[in-house]
């Protein structure tokens, strides 16, 4: 059953504790980058700076993805350009968020089954 329209979309705290660090990373990568001190950090100065802080914060996330345990999660707009790395309940699967998949949930595109024709086989190869 879908989730009813006066809740908000669910994302798990984690996910949001995570991304949040990240974004806080990369704030402090900018700073030393281009040598500001902490009396600069306002609404204002980020505002300007977000396309760079952005940047920096997409580039970390491709090094160390952001793990994903909760496949019930939405992408929210925020996630753009982000890497995770989704649980599928055997491994994890890295996933780079797209325009399309904004609104979605996370599970979507993480395959839980292996497709193809040659899976049984190889099973029963294995037995012998």
């Amino acid at each position: 059953m879908a989730r009813s329209i006066w809740k908000s979309p669910y994302i798990d705290l984690n996910i949001i504790k995570r991304f949040d660090e990240l974004l806080t990373i990369s704030v402090e990568q900018f700073k030393q980058q281009y040598n500001f001190g902490d009396e600069e950090l306002t609404r204002k100065f980020l505002k300007q700076n977000k396309v760079d802080i952005s940047f920096i914060a997409k580039k970390l996330s491709e090094e160390d993805p952001i793990e994903v345990w909760s496949r019930r999660s939405y992408i929210s707009p925020e996630f753009l350009g982000f890497c995770f790395l989704v649980y599928n309940g055997h491994v994890f699967q890295k996933i780079t968020v797209n325009n399309n998949m904004v609104g979605k949930k996370f599970g979507e595109f993480a395959a839980t089954k292996r497709i193809g024709p040659n899976i049984h086989i190889q099973k029963k190869k294995k037995k012998k």
